[in-house]
């Protein structure tokens, strides 16, 4: 038999989960890029919060697409490029 939970229960484990959350994603803007680095494309969605799904799609945007690179068959886009091609 299954305990029942009290709604406080809920709450607590809930407000839990979200100041973990919250945590990582304060961990995930002090993450320090240098300049002329290339990131790959996993790092630059962390850098950027924004999915490798939609970065891979920005890729390929046919009228603006992000800059991006091929070495050694993965994807590198450098900071300095992707920042200027967001100011825009």
């Amino acid at each position: 038999m299954k305990p029942k939970l009290k709604n406080s229960d809920i709450v607590t484990v809930t407000r839990q989960a979200l100041n973990r959350f919250e945590a990582g994603i304060q961990e995930l803007k002090a993450i320090q890029v240098p300049v002329g680095y290339y990131m790959d494309i996993k790092v630059l969605s962390c850098y950027s919060g924004i999915s490798v799904r939609k970065l891979k799609e920005l890729i390929r945007h046919p009228e603006y697409p992000l800059p991006a690179y091929k070495v050694d068959g993965c994807l590198r886009i450098k900071k300095a490029e992707f920042e200027v091609w967001m100011s825009k």
